[in-house]
């Protein structure tokens, strides 16, 4: 008969992947509540999979960087009046245009 401690392990979180530290733990609307570190699997196998969801940081930053980013109208504010063509005028619409295009690559 097999020990306890013979038996195979089945884990509830996914392995992290070569180079990934941590999972992040996400509340029922995508939104980030908790970053558990490897060394502590213990805690994130005892998340409550009913009411939370458990992935690598990896995956957790590529969906993050595959989404389009918001800009607050701040940025885009700060952005066109540092604009370098401007020379005194005041902006048009096509110039709010070509910041944001500008933030998008930043």
């Amino acid at each position: 008969m097999q020990s306890a401690l013979e038996a195979p392990v089945t884990y509830r979180i996914p392995e992290l992947p070569r180079g990934c530290g941590s999972w992040i733990v996400l509340d029922r609307n995508g939104t980030a509540v908790l970053e558990v570190f490897a060394a502590d699997r213990e805690t994130a196998e005892r998340i409550d999979a009913n009411r939370y969801a458990v992935v690598s940081s990896a995956e957790y930053l590529a969906h993050i960087n595959g989404q389009p980013r918001a800009y607050s109208l701040a940025e885009l504010a700060w952005q066109i009046m540092h604009m370098d063509y401007l020379d005194g005028r005041a902006p048009t619409l096509a110039d709010a245009a070509a910041a944001f295009d500008a933030m998008a690559d930043l």
